[in-house]
């Protein structure tokens, strides 16, 4: 993906903006999760489309959050291996 936007600070990484659509493509979702079906926000809690789309949302945050980590473990291994290997 191409970051739209990428604010850095000297060598320190700030944030990074993607398309949505990039996203989405790289995630394989079919819609986005974080919308909500109601343009005005007005829904009852208690329905089951509202816990639906909240869920479907949270279990794409999760699946974000695992894989970044699991990136992020995956430098740290290769940085202590060739510091190790000097």
């Amino acid at each position: 993906m191409q970051p739209v936007v990428r604010l850095a600070r000297g060598r320190k990484h700030l944030d990074t903006v993607f398309r949505r659509a990039d996203v989405m493509r790289v995630y394989g979702l079919e819609s986005d999760s974080t919308v909500l079906e109601d343009a005005n926000f007005w829904f009852d809690l208690k329905t089951e489309n509202y816990v639906a789309a909240m869920k479907g949302m949270l279990e794409v945050f999760d699946r974000m959050v695992k894989e970044a980590t699991d990136r992020q473990n995956a430098k740290t291994r290769e940085w202590w291996k060739k510091r190790n290997a000097t």
